[in-house]
């Protein structure tokens, strides 16, 4: 009777505990492994200007990227069932996130550090999942697939010129 008791717990807890996880666990963990890329590439640039500062730092976000790189492989075939069912979300074509660190205290072309997540979830497949890369690629110009580049206006500096003629505009009115 034990035995039956005991086998009936185990195929229960079987189902019971599977490893099905849902699609915010997966978005978290795409969400945590791009915040942990840029981190590190945010430190990488810092300790090379002051190294004895950022140093550990950059080592330890470094080993954080690596790790969260090392989950997403080790769960490759649930990540690939994600990725693929998540392709034909419409909603993830218009929502974006840095892709590379950028000082945002200086003027930046938003095209060359933003990427949907539709494009990441297919870098991620193709870079990590499927060519079995040891990190995603560094910038948007280095990702062998095409992904949408042109969602913002393109990036002009302002010329001396420019600035004149918003000041006129301005002082008369």
């Amino acid at each position: 009777m034990k035995t039956i008791i005991t086998s009936l717990l185990l195929l229960v807890a079987q189902f019971a505990f599977s490893q099905s996880r849902s699609a915010s666990w997966f978005q978290k963990e795409i969400g945590n492994l791009v915040m942990c890329k840029v981190d590190y590439e945010k430190y990488r640039s810092f300790a090379e200007s002051d190294p004895d500062r950022y140093e550990e730092k950059r080592d330890s976000s470094y080993q954080e990227y690596l790790g969260q790189i090392d989950k997403i492989k080790r769960n490759a075939e649930q990540f690939l069932k994600y990725i693929d069912t998540a392709a034909n979300d419409p909603e993830l074509v218009e929502k974006t996130l840095p892709y590379i660190h950028v000082n945002t205290t200086l003027p930046f072309d938003p095209n060359a550090y933003i990427i949907s997540r539709h494009d990441l979830l297919r870098v991620i497949k193709y870079s990590l999942l499927e060519r079995d890369d040891t990190m995603l690629p560094e910038r948007l110009d280095d990702i062998p697939i095409a992904i949408k580049r042109d969602r913002y206006k393109p990036f002009k500096p302002q010329s001396i010129e420019d600035i004149t003629k918003d000041r006129i505009k301005t002082e008369n009115n």
